[in-house]
């Protein structure tokens, strides 16, 4: 599964991103709604995280930060995670397409939690 920090915002132009590219490592999941403002909000939130990430596998699930949203949700999460003694996360990294045919694609990168 790929846990998506947040769901897309769109931006002032009513634009959202393709998040089509993320398929491949399975279904996609958001542990924050549109609405969430984890910046604003942190402490009522943790719960719904805790919830959501509860079944996380590190060995076959990813993260993944669509460039759209909260970015405390990022902090929020790697917490959560940190604190249920997950060593290793992987997270998508997105890699511009290279020619216009190309959509662009993500990449796993392991990232260790605990040393």
């Amino acid at each position: 599964m790929v846990f998506f920090f947040q769901q897309p915002v769109p931006n002032h132009h009513n634009w959202i991103p393709d998040l089509s590219p993320a398929h491949p490592y399975g279904q996609l999941a958001f542990i924050f709604g549109i609405d969430d403002q984890p910046s604003r909000t942190p402490a009522a939130l943790r719960e719904v995280a805790v919830q959501k990430l509860s079944a996380f596998d590190p060995k076959v699930d990813f993260l993944c930060w669509c460039n759209a949203g909260d970015i405390f949700s990022i902090y929020l999460v790697i917490g959560i995670l940190a604190s249920m003694g997950i060593p290793n996360v992987q997270i998508l990294s997105w890699h511009k397409p290279i020619s216009r045919e190309d959509k662009g694609r993500y990449v796993p990168v392991t990232v260790p939690l605990i040393a």
